[in-house]
């Protein structure tokens, strides 16, 4: 909305320096964004278009008072490249009083990526469902909010050019602006540039810094400790305190006994939710931040944040009634308006999906809003459907459901559920209490599954085929907790029930449906699918330890990044996070035994791995292979016979050829001799390991062990003595494969040494396509290039599994498919096309578009007679020809045409012709539109003197006592067509045109709908914006029953009505006779439109649904109509004998239908 400067208030000037409250990573994003923001290319890229939504007087006025908060800066200079990427400004209501000042900063957030880290520490209501409360205990809550939490900060000099605004000021208005002489600012331009020296909502990053370096005040006051933070979409704090962060505003949750709130309440600040409340405000203060006193609260049992009210002893959390109950009454609101904007339903369904998260499955209840909101502009008016309200009113009806209670105690019980294609089942075992709720601390709080699988996947659902990873959508890949791994196979599970369903059924549904089957019985259920029978895994520690009642899980709640905001720097993790791969050896045993398998190694377990050992010496210093001892144990095991493969990806970067300097060559793969001792120390620790794997190689040939050994395609490692069969390009036994083949952007040709029915075998790019080059940095992760390579693609895996597993006899032999190995969707096949099937042949045309216009034939009749006549009365009055000379000068064809609607105005003429007249020049002379202004001003004057006679309607007693005159008389047909018009405000002659196939009747539609529909090919309206196409719809359950025995028995292509137009009309005037109305009431068929909405405007039907059925496109037109006809009364002028047989007709009329 545009900017009023009185309504945005700005507090005092920003104090915050937010970068000692920062990691390092984000302190220099904050500092130096110019720095860490690519460079636009003037000559292909253009900046969105932004502008300071303000007249120019509230601009000068908004920027004064920017500047005299602080808040607006004059800039020296900007960089030539940044000119035109400034920013914009505009406001939002914030309530009666205040608007919200937003930067509009697309054209500076396009130039960044920076890859957001600590929002992931977000809070959220939906975090508080995890807590659980004892029967003993209560909640209590302490909170505060920051002031204008973006505003406090203070920008840094990069940030203030990155934050200049789109406009530039000329001396006067920058004088005016920041209070001082012309003469002192900098302008070589004659210009001067401003910036905000504050985060701003807006900026793409803004929630990002206000996150850390709020985080970063409360870790550096003691307000929060690692273990401690409530965050989003992860296990809740095992302790007794949780601390929850949502920007600006501060949570602390305690759980406590009901015994202590006395004390707590006798002694303030006794408590420790209260204790670091208070180091939360000193640390505030320190940092010279405003926090708002009226929102600040201490040890509560119950109070609102975050949207929700929390209630700490009954243990409820529902929508903040404040906000709901108003949503409620604007949702009623609509529905009975049944109108809204687009704008206005995307606000009303964001606040209804935000009640809803509390109780995520009510999100099911959203269907058609989605669709509704979908595309158009946000002030495009929408027309709510039946069914759309009635989704809507299911939100009313529903919405006081959306409540989460932390006292619900969880069950001893698990039971888990699942399906195949013709059976259900579930299982159930007894578990402790402790293990029940740590479980339940790692359940899952979003779904992961959200569509249906494809009848192909599906398919391979059913038979076990399906990789674990193609059940999800997109790129997701879900790991099992190991807390939930222990659950499915540590408890002695027994068969609850199991029932086999004939119907063939979607997998999905089939387990949703097992799912809802035990949900049914009131029984706590878990997301995973675990195999009927007896445990195959001993109790863990940590659960041997929850059973004993020692608090204690699988793992420590992980959250040392705090560290890095709390003051110390001490590197417990990288800042920057790397991927993890297989670098060194992976083993497999061809005997069956427990499982030590990691998820690294989990690629080969669907082709017959009993199990899989794997070393990575990023997870730990153990597994480091240059270990001596750990060398000779392997040895050891593969001399007598542990592994049935033996293979792996080393990580020997010193044999790169795009090392810069060089340190190996062609000549001299084991190393330069002019190295550093640096250097010569990692060239050695490469080439050992390379010797250790070409022992390990040479074991397995002697033992007829299947290896494989897999390096870059150019990589010195193949000239390295023993390497020789392998460096030959040919080699039968090498598999070269390049990684694009499996979905990736880049090339990055491999070779693996093996001695499986891989070797040999290429899998190599022929296509023309143009690689990604592995140099430099990516933009999104910031990471090397050669790094992000180094991942090892599905596809790529699953070759050498099924080769490995083969070879080891885990699976049977088959060809190398290349087209099973690259990345294609469910539905897709290598070789086809992307649309199969015959290409679309073209309708034969004939002539051309010019021959087929928009106009009715007598529509274009009545113009060309009405022209013709003006320029027989125009032609004698000029010497030349009339038609070339208003080509040329089209206002004295207005003054011609105006002249000539006086002429016939004065005799006696109808605007009806004179109107023709004036289409009719239009389309002859295509110049002369736009033109003829005085022209149509004068027909304005005519309708003025003459208004409008509308067709007198037909009341609707009147027409069912006509009906019901006719039924006797056998004009079923008739009267069916009458009943059309009037229920379905139709045009009689478009219901006289219609055929019985254009007629839907109940039984048509197998009773489904209880309405009938009558379908329109043409109508007055198509050619003019509105549907070719269109329909009526009659709801009158009396009108129904008469049309549907009228028309029933119908062939498809036989009329409804018979006979001609007059015979109708001369129909309709014998009823009014008989009726004793013939000459009494002005009524003609004409009228039976207009009386069906004038009916339904007595009945109180809503004027946008009139509008619907009338199929008008303007509610101006309307207006017009019933304004001035529905007060009228056509049978005013009956006599009283009349009258009486009207009303002793009408009782007739209930026994027809």
């Amino acid at each position: 909305m545009p900017i009023v400067a009185d309504r945005v208030k700005l507090p005092a000037c920003p104090t915050f320096v937010a970068s000692p409250y920062m990691d390092r990573t984000t302190a220099d994003f904050f500092e130096n964004p110019l720095h860490h923001a690519r460079v636009p290319d003037p000559a292909a890229e253009r900046p969105p278009f932004v502008k300071i939504l303000a007249d120019s007087r509230q601009k000068l006025l908004l920027l004064q008072a920017l500047a005299r908060s602080g808040r607006l800066e004059p800039l020296s200079s900007v960089p030539r490249e940044r000119e035109d990427w400034g920013a914009g400004l505009f406001a939002v209501a914030k309530d009666g009083a205040r608007d919200r000042l937003v930067l509009d900063a697309r054209p500076a957030n396009e130039l960044e990526n920076f890859p957001g880290r600590w929002v992931h520490t977000l809070a959220s209501a939906a975090c508080l469902g995890c807590l659980n409360l004892r029967p003993d205990e209560v909640l209590i809550m302490c909170g505060t909010d920051l002031q204008d939490c973006f505003y406090q900060f203070k920008a840094t000099p990069e940030r203030l050019v990155r934050n200049h605004l789109a406009c530039k000021l000329t001396l006067s208005e920058a004088a005016f602006v920041f209070g001082r002489p012309a003469d002192s600012f900098q302008a070589p331009g004659g210009f001067v540039w401003c910036g905000l020296s504050s985060l701003a909502m807006g900026d793409s990053s803004a929630c990002e810094f206000a996150q850390c370096s709020h985080l970063g005040v409360l870790a550096q006051a003691r307000v929060v400790h690692a273990g401690e933070l409530l965050v989003q979409a992860a296990a809740p704090p095992r302790g007794l305190l949780s601390v929850g962060l949502v920007i600006d505003d501060l949570i602390v949750l305690q759980r406590c006994l009901a015994s202590q709130l006395p004390f707590f309440a006798e002694n303030p600040g006794r408590s420790e939710a209260s204790t670091r409340l208070r180091r939360a405000l000193a640390g505030y203060d320190s940092a010279r931040l405003r926090y708002s006193d009226k929102k600040t609260f201490e040890d509560k049992t119950q109070a609102s944040f975050w949207g929700v009210d929390c209630c700490g002893v009954s243990g409820l959390i529902r929508a903040n009634p404040a906000r709901y109950w108003p949503l409620v009454l604007i949702t009623v609101r609509v529905l009975q308006l049944g109108l809204a904007t687009r704008s206005l339903l995307e606000s009303l369904l964001g606040s209804w999906v935000s009640v809803f998260m509390l109780r995520r499955r009510m999100l099911s209840l959203v269907e058609l809003c989605f669709a509704a909101v979908r595309g158009g502009t946000a002030q495009s008016i929408l027309r709510l459907s039946p069914e759309l309200k009635a989704e809507l009113a299911s939100f009313v009806c529903l919405g006081h459901l959306a409540v989460v209670d932390l006292r619900a105690q969880p069950l001893t019980t698990v039971i888990a559920s699942d399906a195949s294609s013709s059976w259900q089942a579930a299982v159930s075992a007894e578990v402790a209490q402790p293990v029940v709720e740590e479980f339940q601390r790692h359940s899952l709080q979003r779904g992961a599954w959200t569509k249906l699988l494809a009848p192909p996947s599906a398919w391979l659902k059913e038979h076990n085929l399906l990789q674990p990873e193609a059940e999800l959508p997109g790129d997701f890949e879900f790991v099992a907790n190991p807390v939930a791994e222990c659950l499915a196979r540590v408890p002695q599970y027994k068969t609850r029930w199991r029932r086999q369903y004939t119907r063939r059924m979607h997998i999905n549904v089939a387990e949703l449906g097992a799912y809802l089957h035990e949900e049914a019985r009131k029984i706590c259920l878990v997301d995973f699918e675990p195999q009927v029978r007896a445990p195959s895994m001993l109790k863990p520690a940590w659960w041997i330890s929850l059973e004993k009642g020692e608090v204690q899980g699988s793992e420590a709640f992980e959250q040392d990044d705090l560290l890095l905001l709390g003051g110390s720097r001490r590197a417990t993790r990288s800042e920057v996070s790397r991927p993890r791969f297989v670098q060194h050896a992976v083993c497999y045993n061809d005997a069956s035994g427990n499982s030590s398998a990691v998820r690294r190694g989990r690629w080969t377990w669907p082709y017959g791995a009993p199990w899989v050992l794997t070393f990575d010496s990023q997870r730990s210093a153990a597994e480091d292979l240059s270990s001596v001892d750990l060398r000779a144990r392997l040895e050891a095991l593969l001399l007598s016979g542990a592994f049935a493969a033996v293979g792996g990806l080393p990580s020997a970067s010193s044999f790169s050829r795009a090392i810069r300097p060089p340190v190996c060559s062609r000549s001299h793969p084991l190393g330069l001799w002019d190295l550093s001792p640096f250097v010569r120390a990692k060239v050695l620790a490469d080439n050992f390991l390379a010797e250790w794997f070409l022992h390990i190689r040479n074991l397995c040939d002697k033992l007829q062990v299947v290896y494989w050994v897999g390096q870059p395609d150019t990589s010195l490692w193949w000239l390295l003595p023993g390497w020789e069969d392998e460096a030959w390009a040919h080699s039968a036994a090498t598999f070269r494969v390049d990684m694009c083949q499996f979905g990736c952007r880049w090339r990055k040709r491999t070779r693996v040494a093996t001695n499986c029915s891989l070797g040999g075998a290429r899998l190599l790019c022929k296509t023309p396509v143009r690689h990604l080059r592995l140099a430099g940095h990516s933009s999104s992760s910031r990471l090397p290039w050669t790094s992000l390579a180094d991942t090892v693609p599905a596809g790529f895996a699953d070759a050498l599994a099924v080769g490995l597993c083969a070879a080891a006899q885990w699976t049977s032999v088959r060809p190398l498919d290349p087209a099973a190995c690259a990345k294609l969707g469910c539905l897709c096949r290598v070789g086809e096309a992307k649309n199969p099937g015959p290409r679309r042949r073209a309708t034969n045309r004939t002539g051309d578009l010019e021959s087929r216009p928009l106009q009715s034939g007598a529509s274009l009749f009545l113009g060309s007679s009405a022209w013709s006549a003006f320029l027989r009365w125009v032609s004698p009055s000029l010497s030349v020809d009339p038609v070339s000379l208003f080509v040329v000068c089209p206002l004295l064809a207005a003054m011609a045409l105006r002249a000539y609607g006086n002429e016939l105005f004065q005799a006696g003429g109808s605007k009806h012709t004179f109107r023709y007249t004036l289409v009719g020049a239009q389309r002859a002379i295509i110049s002369l539109k736009g033109s003829l202004g005085p022209a149509w001003e004068l027909l304005s004057r005519w309708e003025a003197v003459e208004p409008v006679i509308h067709r007198t309607p037909v009341p609707e007693p009147l027409l069912l006592a006509m009906v019901t005159l006719a039924w006797l008389r056998g004009y079923k047909r008739w009267c069916g067509c009458a009943l059309l018009a009037f229920y379905g405000m139709a045009r009689v002659g478009e219901v006289l045109a219609c055929q019985r196939r254009h007629l839907l009747l109940p039984e048509d539609l197998f009773l489904f709908c209880p309405a009938v529909f009558l379908r329109l090919d043409s109508s007055k309206t198509s050619l003019r914006g509105r549907p070719k196409v269109q329909h009526i719809r009659v709801d009158d359950v009396r009108a129904m029953a008469l049309i549907q025995t009228a028309f029933a028995d119908l062939e498809p292509n036989e009329r409804l009505y018979p006979f001609s137009p007059s015979a109708f009309r001369t129909r309709w005037d014998r009823s009014l006779q008989t009726l004793g109305l013939q000459g009494l009431v002005a009524v003609t068929p004409g009228g039976l439109r207009g009386g069906g909405a004038v009916a339904a405007y007595h009945r109180g039907c809503p004027i946008s649904d009139i509008q619907w059925k009338l199929r008008l496109k303007h509610m101006a037109t309307l207006e017009h109509y019933l304004q001035e006809v529905a007060a009228l009364s056509a049978l005013e002028g009956a006599t009283e004998d009349a009258r009486t047989t009207l009303r002793t007709v009408l009782q007739l009329f209930p026994f027809q239908a």
